[in-house]
């Protein structure tokens, strides 16, 4: 395990090395611009809902891989939501916020 720092918010995080990739860029561009622009949650205002599965028969949630939640993009309104898989949402700022919301998800 790694622990890194994201030049664009200067958050550090624990990443596998098999998470790792080389990030090329031009050498005198800002990180954090070239960073934003790379990034789908610079429009994602919130996440709004979601649906985790249930086993019928262990009435546990099943794989992430099924979950789905609904975003608010920014200057959008309910009308224009999406509804995105786990693997997409799971990297933006919004899924950590609407974690420290719903402690039922039993993410952490």
């Amino acid at each position: 395990m790694y622990i890194i720092q994201d030049p664009a918010d200067l958050k550090e995080y624990r990443k596998h090395v098999r998470e790792l990739y080389e990030y090329r860029m031009g050498l005198t561009s800002n990180p954090a611009e070239i960073i934003a622009m790379d990034k789908v949650e610079d429009l994602v205002d919130f996440i709004v809902d979601h649906e985790c599965p249930v086993d019928k028969v262990t009435g546990r949630k099943g794989p992430k891989s099924g979950w789905r939640f609904r975003i608010r993009w920014v200057g959008c309104g309910q009308e224009e939501d999406s509804w995105l898989p786990f693997k997409e949402v799971n990297p933006l700022a919004a899924f950590d916020i609407y974690l420290q919301e719903h402690p039922g998800l039993g993410m952490k």
